[in-house]
């Protein structure tokens, strides 16, 4: 593994797993679709770090079977994948994370330290002549199987985020809503304070798909993303509902104080002004109503879905472009 790790290709491994991390996952609430493929390619990177020790475990336990004498005084890489350990240490460093930014990587690390750090002591024993005990061969092989182990764990953690995340916006989808909102509804019961949620839909983008196409709806789309995500703090969400369809979450923040940042999220999607795809002198613009509600956190997520969307049909009504509560 050492050795694949100061491959060209290992770098991603590093920029990919560890810089898609440094927020944590659980606050990946609005990653934009260029990260969303970085999170696919560090998936890619683990199989590939996977295989990697799996090369190397095969090579160790043929110098330890063979008596390979020259390899075990060879270089310590080749023995033991250290370059692990400076590898992320040095990410941490760049990303001024100490401890490492989420516990899943982190675990990885302590399995891979604690899997080096047998073979070390097998190969010494090795070296020096020494018997192997079937006690410190199973040391190393329990070492080895939780170091797998927590590599599948980040990686069946990565899919699911990946999979939860909007490709086309890259926000999260709706089948991400109910486990996310019912978290934020457990966090406010515990700790107090409101949480409000805020639904979004943009005026008339039906007539755009017709006059001028999906794809410069789905660069409506994306733009007006982007606007609302200049106006979120880090742990605020965002969740495609529907076609045209956004659902906010705004954890410790009052309906008033919501409000104020729809309306602030209104004004500037207003102000786009979005060229066409076929380079034509005329810009597409675009309107969005907004409904806000608080959770309530004694009745299930759906009803206070439900009072937002009705508020939204009541900015609808009233002529669009506003926000009403």
């Amino acid at each position: 593994m050492a050795r694949s790790l100061r491959r060209p290709g290992s770098q991603a491994f590093l920029d990919t797993t560890v810089g898609t991390m440094a927020d944590s996952r659980p606050h990946w609430r609005s990653t934009p679709d260029s990260q969303n493929r970085n999170i696919l390619a560090a998936i890619r990177q683990l199989d590939t770090a996977d295989d990697a020790q799996l090369r190397w475990l095969l090579e160790f336990l043929r110098t330890l079977l063979c008596g390979d004498t020259q390899r075990m005084h060879g270089p310590p890489e080749l023995i033991a994948p250290n370059d692990f350990e400076s590898w992320f240490s040095a990410t941490s460093d760049q990303t001024q994370q100490s401890p490492p930014p989420d516990p899943l990587l982190r675990q990885v690390v302590l399995q891979h330290r604690a899997m080096a750090n047998w073979a070390g002591a097998l190969q010494s024993r090795a070296r020096d002549r020494a018997a192997i005990t079937p006690a410190d061969f199973d040391r190393f092989a329990e070492a080895v199987v939780h170091y797998h182990g927590s590599l599948r764990a980040l990686e069946r953690a990565l899919i699911h985020d990946a999979c939860m995340a909007d490709p086309l916006t890259g926000v999260w989808n709706r089948s991400s809503l109910t486990d996310r909102l019912a978290a934020e509804r457990d966090r406010a019961q515990r700790h107090g304070g409101p949480c409000s949620l805020s639904m979004m839909d943009l005026d008339h983008f039906k007539d755009i798909n017709d006059r001028h196409g999906h794809a410069a709806g789905d660069r409506v789309l994306r733009s007006v993303v982007d606007v609302a995500k200049r106006h979120l703090r880090r742990y605020d969400s965002i969740f495609r509902y529907g076609g045209e369809e956004f659902l906010f979450c705004l954890p410790n923040i009052s309906v008033p104080e919501a409000r104020n940042t729809m309306d602030r999220i209104r004004e500037d999607i207003a102000a786009l002004r979005l060229a066409l795809p076929d380079g034509s002198a005329s810009a597409i613009t675009i309107t969005a109503s907004f409904g806000v509600a608080e959770m309530d956190t004694h009745h299930p997520i759906e009803a206070s879905i439900e009072r937002a969307d009705r508020a939204l049909l009541r900015a609808k009504g009233g002529g669009r472009n506003q926000v009403c509560t």
